[in-house]
């Protein structure tokens, strides 16, 4: 979408010192994203902190019993949190936006919402509804359901969901803030450590980083070198800022200041579904590829994955016509993953047909995966 901008806001940020919301960080980003506005941009947030809001009420912040199942006490006490800070954090804004002419609107979401094709679909258009009619979505995970995250599985963050938010969008820029002042070219606790004002590729630099949490967060600097390197793969650039800098939002999105570190597009943006294969869908599978094909996508030569070309699915291997699933090597490295054609089954006896030809030529130009409905990992 032009002149769309996703700012993912950390937890770390919006909690005071004193276990409070951070009213005046909150009031700073209600202020900056007016000004956005007015510059005609388009501004989605992503914001942490349900779960840290949740301990600034009182009869929760000393901790609480649970009962239930006690192998699961830890992610019930936070969905309790979250459930009792998301209208605290969503209040706090409400009240900031309101000074600025500005009006928000609360969207919940989990991991299934971004995997299932017509969810996503249906997310995707509520969200350029509410820009057309200059409301400012505030997207954040539902942590009273999507146990995945509060259990660190699969969905481990909001970096992860910003990512998906501006891919699904097609923004022109993914702006995070967070505690640090960008990328450090070693420990942040190192005196002598300095800011890596640009980094072309996140994949190189994630030996000069140690994965440590902002304290109030999950996320890691690991984490948003994996955002990085993921959206910018989607021609869509990406920032890492300090919240704590003054107006540093408008500083970098309207005069071109720059903070932090800056990771260019690697490319130009994909096409709206591979956006979402690339960011949001989850593989229901795998298919190993030749040797030829996969030096061929290890290259990210343009290439459709053709019969011939698939050497290997899994007995075990279920994936339904349409599913997203991943491409491999031999060696077990993923090179992508797309929108295959065939069912496991299918393409199992596709295989076997092909492979009673001595020369493995019949039917072998029959396409298991578009290369529209494909992206490289």
């Amino acid at each position: 979408m032009e002149n769309a901008i996703v700012i993912k806001i950390g937890s770390s940020l919006l909690t005071s010192t004193d276990n409070q919301l951070n009213l005046k960080m909150i009031e700073s980003i209600a202020m900056e994203v007016s000004a956005l506005r007015q510059a005609g941009k388009r501004v989605v947030i992503v914001s942490s902190g349900a779960v840290a809001s949740g301990r600034t009420a009182p009869s929760l912040s000393n901790g609480f019993p649970v009962s239930g199942d006690r192998r699961l006490a830890k992610i019930l006490r936070e969905q309790i949190l979250a459930a009792v800070g998301q209208p605290l954090l969503m209040h706090a804004y409400q009240l900031s936006f309101e000074k600025y002419g500005l009006v928000c609107a609360q969207i919940l979401v989990t991991r299934a919402d971004f995997a299932d094709r017509n969810r996503y679909l249906n997310l995707r258009t509520v969200v350029d509804n509410l820009l057309q009619l200059s409301i400012v979505p505030i997207v954040n995970e539902n942590d009273v359901l999507s146990t995945e995250e509060l259990d660190d599985l699969d969905f481990t963050d909001n970096d992860q969901l910003s990512c998906m938010v501006a891919a699904m969008i097609g923004a022109e820029r993914l702006l995070i803030l967070t505690n640090v002042p960008g990328l450090m070219d070693r420990s942040p606790k190192d005196p002598e450590a300095k800011v890596l004002p640009e980094v072309k590729k996140a994949s190189e630099a994630r030996d000069m980083i140690q994965n440590e949490t902002s304290g109030m967060g999950k996320g890691g600097m690991e984490s948003k070198l994996e955002a990085a390197d993921l959206i910018t793969s989607l021609g869509i650039s990406m920032q890492i800022v300090s919240g704590h800098e003054s107006q540093v939002i408008t500083r970098v999105l309207l005069k071109g200041e720059r903070l932090g570190t800056f990771f260019p597009a690697q490319d130009r943006k994909v096409s709206p579904r591979k956006a979402w294969i690339g960011a949001a869908a989850v593989s229901r599978g795998k298919i190993t590829v030749s040797t030829y094909l996969a030096d061929l996508l290890r290259a990210r030569h343009v290439a459709s994955i053709l019969l011939r070309g698939v050497d290997f699915v899994d007995p075990d291997e279920t994936f339904k016509t349409g599913d997203v699933v991943s491409v491999f090597d031999e060696n077990g490295q993923e090179l992508g993953r797309g929108e295959v054609r065939y069912n496991a089954d299918e393409l199992r006896r596709l295989m076997q047909e092909r492979d009673r030809n001595a020369e493995r030529t019949a039917g072998g130009e029959k396409l298991v995966i578009h290369y529209d409905y494909f992206v490289f990992a």
